[in-house]
């Protein structure tokens, strides 16, 4: 297995603190400002806090330092680190503009925006002194920087951080194509992109009547665009950088992205040739001309698991630091809108945990409550057991079953006890019937009616509609009654009762009775 150097993490006075020994790393290094990378770490490895600086390898070496802007921790899994170039430190200082007006010559504003700030130097600038740009300069030195760049397409910045301050290089892209190529659709990895919002096939120039048109025009129709200039370019210096613009904007942009090893086994070049800024001249599918591509991005999506898993962006046209740099705010800012997400998550989770325990806690304490109140019941029961024992007489009329050494049914209960449950008529107060009160007198039993006698036509005694009628007596005997007489047919069976208030005589066959209905 090839060995990369681990990454070295120091504090922001670039002590070296000690070695990560991360669990996956990113790289993604760009021709335009800013490179970025990624890197996951164990929870229970080094703590990595942000602006602090990493140096990072790949198989080519070194990668440059890089700054921490984000941390993602997670205490029980990982930590998730997010780094930016270390030329990020340049967004940390406001750009002044100088009190010059016009055009400044390129080498006189790259040291001045540099010297504003004690991180970094001016180091070698390849860039004619008689070259002159204008920037609005609103913004943080890496603006203005930024801006300056986009005025210079035609060379790239190299940065040495092997001095103090760190160096910063201004040095001029090459023009010569390393390798040539043709890219066919049997290609795994590869995708082409094709873009024409910068497309331009004629330019008009300020105060110049006639346009520039671009050889392309019959190709990709006419698409103007107006060149903003200064007022002080003559004509000949005003047609030199219309040119320029044409020449690189008379073609849509066209992105190619592919695998490095891929790209090794067709061209036969060593993967570590393929750098930053390299030309490379390649043939398209569907596309009818060979196109010259800068390499633009060299991405490692996992350095440390598959090294040489490169994969490698071409462009016919470079992104511009502006436009790279306004892309790297939406990310940035994707991601702390994503770190925000997850922190609000947590303390859902954490709230529903909290809730859960609080839960736990009622039942518990509910448990406790009940469990005294079965034994409060318990104790009650106790108590009305004695109540019961103490006023048997009275609950023994109201039980449904009575259990003494065994029990009396509702049916031998009914049978030996009855209640009037409605009188409509006559008397005024219901009672019950006992068999404790029954006397015999002759042949008849006699019921005594523990209530109010007197005239009635209709009651109800347990459930049965009672009605007065008049037979004859079986047994003929003469005998006095007050109350209720049972009379009895010749089996025995009860058939009624004669209800008076003095003496019934029998002789006579005949008494008015109430039987059942």
């Amino acid at each position: 297995m090839t060995d990369i150097r681990l990454p070295r993490l120091m504090d922001r006075s670039l002590r070296e603190l000690c070695r990560l020994e991360p669990s996956s790393l990113s790289i993604e290094e760009n021709l335009t400002p800013l490179s970025t990378a990624v890197m996951t770490l164990p929870a229970a490895g080094p703590q990595v806090e942000t602006g602090q600086f990493v140096e990072l390898f790949t198989l080519q070496g070194s990668a440059g330092l890089f700054r921490v802007e984000q941390v993602e921790r997670n205490y029980q899994t990982s930590t998730r680190v997010y780094l930016s170039h270390s030329l990020i430190t340049l967004a940390d200082s406001l750009y002044i503009t100088p009190e010059a007006e016009g055009a400044l010559s390129v080498p006189q504003l790259f040291r001045g925006i540099l010297s504003q700030q004690k991180l970094w130097q001016a180091g070698r600038i390849e860039v004619p002194s008689g070259t002159k740009v204008t920037i609005e300069g609103s913004g943080s030195l890496l603006d203005a920087l930024s801006e300056m760049m986009d005025a210079l397409p035609d060379y790239r910045l190299a940065f040495d951080h092997t001095t103090q301050p760190w160096a910063l290089h201004l040095l001029a892209l090459t023009e010569a194509c390393a390798t040539e190529c043709r890219l066919t659709r049997n290609l795994r990895s590869l995708t082409v992109e094709t873009d024409r919002s910068e497309l331009c096939t004629q330019l008009f120039l300020p105060d110049i009547a006639e346009p520039l048109v671009a050889d392309t025009i019959d190709q990709w129709g006419a698409v103007s665009a107006q060149l903003s200039a200064d007022a002080d370019l003559g004509e000949a210096e005003l047609r030199t950088r219309g040119q320029q613009y044409l020449d690189k904007h008379k073609n849509p942009q066209v992105t190619v992205s592919l695998e490095a090893l891929e790209l090794c086994g067709i061209t036969g070049a060593a993967l570590d040739s393929f750098r930053l800024g390299g030309m490379c001249r390649v043939c398209l599918p569907d596309h009818p001309t060979p196109l010259t591509q800068r390499i633009v991005t060299l991405s490692w999506p996992d350095v440390y698991g598959t090294p040489e898993a490169v994969k490698v962006t071409l462009a016919n046209k470079p992104q511009t630091a502006t436009t790279l740099l306004s892309s790297l705010v939406v990310d940035t800012t994707r991601i702390r809108k994503r770190v925000v997400e997850q922190w609000d998550e947590l303390d859902t989770q954490k709230s529903l945990l909290i809730a859960a325990q609080n839960d736990i806690t009622l039942c518990a304490k509910d448990m406790i409550t009940l469990r005294s109140g079965v034994a409060e019941n318990t104790a009650q029961i106790t108590l009305m057991d004695g109540q019961i024992t103490a006023n048997a007489n009275a609950i023994s009329l109201k039980a449904d079953r009575i259990e003494l050494d065994g029990y009396v049914t509702m049916e031998a209960f009914n049978s030996a006890f009855a209640r009037i449950d409605n009188l409509e008529s006559g008397l005024t107060t219901a009672s019950w019937l006992r068999t404790s009160d029954l006397t015999v007198k002759d042949s008849a039993s006699i019921n005594l009616l523990n209530c109010t006698t007197g005239r009635f036509d209709r009651l109800t005694i347990n459930g049965l509609t009672l009605t007065t009628r008049t037979v004859t007596v079986l047994t003929g005997a003469s005998f006095q009654a007050t109350g209720t007489v049972a009379i009895r047919d010749a089996a025995g069976n009860v058939t009624g009762y004669a209800i008076t208030g003095g003496n019934v005589n029998c002789s006579t066959k005949e008494i008015t009775y109430v039987a059942f209905a």
